[in-house]
């Protein structure tokens, strides 16, 4: 487990993937298999760093989020259960990765996807959450949650919960962080983009 500010230093970077880990089950007729995030998801974040790509795992537990960056991206799995294991005295077994840039990415070729601003939300030293403002005009949060320990939410979605979290914030329940970060905004957002006209014009972005 790092510190919350880490994150800020970690999203300060272009956003390359965001993936889930999946855990293999055998049907009842035993003639196939079924992939699924199984019942401890655990999210992916990878990004550019200046000497290459970083990932972390995110996982979440009864009332926080647990998160770690990998040493060694190679070998994302076997780290996958390894954390699970050690944050939540769980056994968990993945056997691959899912995608998830299909909902991340509205704009598929999109050259970069880079966050404008990071907001944390915590309590006592426990991460409940983060969203991140993108360059592309959208955001993307990453949230604690009763079953099955961690969500996604997207725009609206994180608007709302980030409106209740500023209640909280006010009351004195949980603190609310924000850092800009500079230089990561482009002229082109997503509001902007006539999609059919950018259809016809070869889905230049």
């Amino acid at each position: 487990m790092q510190s919350t500010s880490s994150l800020f230093e970690f999203f300060s970077n272009p956003i390359v993937r965001v993936a889930q880990l999946l855990a293999k089950y055998e049907l009842d007729d035993k003639s196939s298999n079924e992939y699924w995030s199984s019942e401890i998801p655990v999210l992916l974040f990878t990004v550019e760093g200046g000497n290459g790509e970083r990932t972390i795992a995110i996982v979440g537990r009864d009332y926080d989020l647990r998160w770690r960056e990998f040493n060694d991206v190679t070998d994302v799995l076997v780290q996958g259960e390894k954390f699970v294991s050690e944050e939540l005295a769980r056994d968990q077994a993945y056997c691959g990765i899912a995608s998830l840039d299909v909902a991340i990415n509205p704009v598929p070729g999109w050259s970069e996807l880079k966050p404008t601003s990071v907001t944390i939300v915590d309590k006592d030293d426990s991460l409940l959450g983060f969203c991140l403002s993108l360059n592309l005009g959208t955001r993307i949060g990453v949230f604690v949650a009763p079953n099955p320990g961690v969500t996604l939410m997207f725009n609206e979605q994180c608007d709302s919960v980030m409106e209740q979290a500023k209640t909280h914030h006010d009351s004195g329940r949980l603190r609310i962080q924000t850092k800009a970060l500079e230089g990561n905004a482009t002229p082109k957002k997503f509001p902007e983009i006539d999609w059919f006209d950018w259809l016809n014009a070869g889905q230049e972005t």
